[in-house]
């Protein structure tokens, strides 16, 4: 008998096959990483990808062209990569600049495929505009200053005359002194705020002229907080019960109280700390019983003053 032999099968390639193959995918691999590469390329500087609309949500004292300076300035600041694409704009970076560069309460920021951002703003609560007789600031409750909002402008003051006496000579004959008075006039500039100008420019709200003229940097306490809710008390409860629209107020020293400019030809004198609905009370008891043509003093609770 025959004893059959086991055959064993070696898998061999040949040489040159082998390297062809290998050359294959190498080439292969290179042509991909070229196409992914310019498809990267491609995607990046393809205008149709770049930032070309920004919607804004919430402005109130902020105004859009600020803010169209500010992004523009940030989002096309790339002079070769295109920081503007949309897939390379950084929503978290923009965030935290925004907030700090505009003291914001809060700022959401999204993207919309392909080109547009949508931006949503929600400004810190502020209360007054506060005038020092040289530049104007956005005052939050608590009276610190926010924001600068600009400068006094040359049309906001007024030039008045004023009369004054003084003694031209003295005579004394015996035991008797005898004076001479002469009447001088000169003139004096006094600020009036631009009430239309303040409320068009950043809004209704109202505006403290401090004659103290106190220098003013961000973040500082400017003015007690018991000030600003009183101006922010009587400007909602004069426009509630028909007294009158508050254009402005006066501060020169706060023990002695605001005074009220109105559209009336009066002023209205009032307490800084005592409530406000006794002295609204009282103002509108006086313009209903009587018709004063300079102020009407209501500071002393039951006595009221006017002329």
């Amino acid at each position: 008998m025959f004893k059959r032999q086991g055959i064993k099968w070696k898998n061999s390639r040949h040489p040159y096959k082998t390297e062809v193959a290998s050359i294959r995918k190498i080439i292969t691999t290179i042509v991909l990483t070229a196409l992914f590469i310019g498809w990267i390329i491609l995607i990046l500087f393809l205008p149709y990808f770049r930032i070309q609309k920004i919607n804004y949500d919430g402005l109130k004292i902020i105004k859009q062209a600020e803010l169209d300076i500010w992004f523009n300035d940030k989002l096309f600041s790339g002079k070769i990569i295109p920081w503007n694409n949309y897939f390379l704009v950084s929503t978290n970076n923009l965030t935290n600049k925004a907030i700090s560069h505009f003291g914001l309460e809060a700022i959401e920021i999204r993207k919309i495929f392909p080109h547009e951002l949508k931006i949503v703003i929600k400004e810190k609560i502020s209360s007054v505009i506060y005038d020092n007789g040289q530049n104007y600031y956005l005052l939050d409750n608590n009276g610190y200053s926010i924001k600068y909002l600009g400068v006094v402008g040359d049309d906001e003051f007024k030039t008045i005359p004023i009369n004054t006496t003084t003694v031209s000579s003295t005579t004394k004959t015996k035991n008797v002194v005898s004076s001479t008075f002469s009447n001088t006039t000169t003139t004096e500039k006094i600020h009036l705020p631009n009430f239309s100008r303040l409320v068009k420019d950043f809004g209704d709200f109202p505006i403290i002229f401090d004659k103290r003229k106190i220098n003013i940097s961000e973040n500082i306490l400017v003015i007690e907080p018991e000030i600003i809710q009183t101006a922010l008390d009587w400007q909602r409860e004069t426009e509630k019960q028909g007294i009158g629209r508050v254009k402005y107020f006066v501060l020169d020293n706060p023990a002695a109280g605001l005074t009220v400019y109105t559209y009336k030809p009066w002023v209205v004198y009032i307490n800084i700390y005592k409530p406000v609905n006794g002295q609204i009370d009282n103002l509108k008891l006086i313009t209903i019983t009587n018709q004063p043509k300079e102020y009407i003093d209501v500071r002393y609770g039951e006595r009221v003053y006017w002329k």
